[in-house]
């Protein structure tokens, strides 16, 4: 089962399956969600994750579990109609609770209620198929929750600016850079630096100030080099140099051997489940012998 949906009719009861068209993949699985994660995607890490099948790495997803019907009205218009919910195979409810639009958009509320620290019923509470705990009613709870380092002011500030983008573009056709390895030196940095307070985009007194933290250094240089990169070789080259500095992306790297330990405690429970079978396959078979 890969999920199901609920509702108030009959009609609206449906379950949905793995057909096993395709071939299996035979290797650790490590799922990446965060809070822009939303519906389908929330379905297959849901799924991954109440089948033992992988871990699930990064923060809460959206929690976005509605099933909604399109009517056509007159002068082109339409109404979405929610006409059922997602649930994952363990049946954990998808949705996030929504009576708040505000918490609801703003993400406030993001997590299941253990995460929140409400109270959680027995009922409330569900199991994968290797028996671990997971909650629902707020989206998917990654099985290792990683935050990652939230922009400051200022570089946001530079961002909407599109300093950093500017820059690389000119810094390029001043310094054409020829491969993908390419790391701006320090010293380009200062040259960033310069280049802001004489494009009137902040003052120098502010810019010292800022710069003075080495971490908005850091994210300045991954931001020129991702630029400079997106530049000479495309948008692919710009997001794997992003992904070096990504916490969520590397945490989720060092996280293969966990995922191939529970990926070989999924098979050896697939592997009883098939004894299983094949123990009751032959019982059958040898009750509906026909006696001598």
């Amino acid at each position: 089962v890969v999920v199901e949906t609920r509702g108030r009719i009959r009609d609206s009861f449906e379950t949905y399956r793995a057909e096993g068209r395709f071939p299996q993949i035979d290797v650790p699985v490590v799922v990446l969600v965060n809070e822009g994660s939303a519906s389908a995607s929330e379905i297959v890490a849901g799924a991954v994750q109440d089948h033992d099948r992988g871990l699930v790495v990064g923060q809460p997803s959206w929690g976005k579990g509605l099933v909604q019907t399109v009517y056509n009205l007159s002068y082109g218009a339409a109404i979405a109609l929610t006409t059922a919910k997602y649930y994952t195979p363990s049946g954990r409810l998808i949705q996030r609770d929504y009576t708040s639009y505000f918490d609801y958009y703003t993400h406030a509320d993001a997590g299941t209620p253990e995460m929140l620290g409400k109270t959680v019923r027995e009922d409330e509470i569900f199991r994968t198929d290797l028996g671990r705990k997971v909650y629902g009613g707020g989206g998917i709870t990654p099985d290792v929750i990683v935050e990652n380092d939230p922009l400051n002011e200022f570089a946001q500030f530079l961002l909407a600016r599109n300093a950093y983008f500017t820059f690389a573009v000119d810094y390029n056709r001043r310094n054409p850079v020829k491969s993908t390895d390419w790391k701006p030196a320090p010293q380009v940095l200062d040259e960033f630096k310069k280049w802001v307070i004489s494009e009137g985009i902040s003052p120098a007194a502010e810019v010292e100030k800022e710069f003075a933290d080495a971490k908005l250094q850091e994210q300045a240089l991954t931001q020129i080099r991702a630029e400079v990169l997106n530049a000479v070789s495309g948008q692919e080259a710009r997001h794997r140099a992003f992904a070096q500095i990504d916490k969520q992306i590397q945490t989720a790297l060092a996280q293969f051997d966990k995922a191939a330990e529970l990926y070989a405690q999924r098979k050896l429970l697939d592997q009883k489940d098939e004894e299983r079978a094949d123990t009751a396959a032959a019982a059958e078979a040898t009750s509906r012998a026909p006696r001598g």
